[in-house]
């Protein structure tokens, strides 16, 4: 599944530095956002290197930028930090559940985190389990307009934390 229209239109809101864990479509929404703003950048990563091709594909396709679309085990090896804003839609949602303890644990006091389709039970779980231990607020954020009524949750680390 895609990220929804309003989810992409609630992420591209005053962010300079956009980390986007999962390509797809919410690559070119990103880019696309920050093409006409000074300093502004976007790190693509994937899982699946593939994948991650198929996204540079896409992007030149529509005249995107194509500089750091990075790999998972890239990320975790040199993590650049200080992103106004983390969307989390990485890989299966297996995938999600596995990778989301590394992710909060690399958000900055005050960084919102998107975490796209927790409207699936064993990720939910995961989240709300999760947040004391990583000092986040978890809200759910709107549900989409589809058939699945998909929705997204957001987390923010604690300012105090």
């Amino acid at each position: 599944m895609t990220i929804s229209h309003e989810l992409g239109t609630f992420l591209t809101v005053s962010a300079r530095r956009i980390i986007d864990l999962g390509s797809g479509l919410s690559s070119p929404v990103f880019r696309r956002y920050v093409a006409d703003l000074p300093a502004a950048r976007v790190w693509t990563v994937d899982d699946d290197a593939s994948w991650l091709s198929q996204t540079a594909t896409l992007l030149r396709q529509h005249d995107l930028p194509t500089g750091d679309l990075i790999t998972w085990p890239e990320l975790q090896r040199e993590p650049p930090g200080g992103f106004d804003v983390v969307f989390h839609d990485l890989g299966s949602i297996a995938t999600r559940v596995t990778t989301l303890p590394w992710v909060l644990s690399h958000l900055a006091p005050g960084t919102p985190c998107v975490l796209d389709d927790t409207h699936f039970r064993r990720y939910w779980r995961s989240v709300v389990g999760l947040a004391p231990q990583y000092a986040v607020t978890v809200t759910k954020l709107t549900t989409t307009a589809d058939r699945y009524g998909r929705f997204s949750s957001g987390v923010i680390a604690d300012t105090r934390a």
